[in-house]
């Protein structure tokens, strides 16, 4: 989590960095009004507030569980070795949900002849919202050959 607070940190100071340290270690109603507040306009790199943006229904009830609960004990890494079939990671190196750290290590725990990884400069959350940019269009025809 760490990662994720040094990137909020990075996209909008201090008080971006205190806002998810304050909802991820006890997730309250006004710790996560307050995090969605200061870190909604910091989520994407396009104008606006991304959390505002969608249509969402928040209920912190089931993050609340997961944050005292699996959160602490989940770690996906020793099972991604066994991966079987091709995998694509993307990482944007302004994503704050999961850092560019953070993507490059998923990539290093699949095996090196399934993954292929792709870096992108400028780019975090929702990106995909801003449309085909000249950086995101060669991924997108990975993907698309992929399905």
């Amino acid at each position: 989590m760490q990662a994720v607070f040094t990137m909020f940190e990075r996209l909008g100071g201090e008080a971006a960095r205190a806002a998810p340290v304050a909802f991820w270690t006890g997730p309250t109603g006004p710790a996560h009004k307050a995090y969605l507040r200061i870190c909604g306009p910091l989520s994407t790199q396009a104008p606006g507030n991304l959390f505002e943006a969608v249509e969402t229904i928040r209920n912190n009830e089931p993050f609340a569980h997961w944050n005292a609960a699996e959160n602490h004990t989940f770690d996906p890494r020793p099972d991604l070795a066994r991966g079987q079939c091709p995998v694509l990671v993307l990482g944007g190196e302004m994503d704050h949900v999961c850092p560019i750290a953070g993507a490059e290590e998923i990539a290093a725990y699949l095996p090196s002849n399934l993954v292929q990884f792709e870096r992108f400069a400028n780019s975090g959350q929702r990106t995909a919202d801003r449309g085909l940019s000249r950086r995101t269009r060669p991924c997108h025809a990975r993907i698309v050959r992929i399905r």
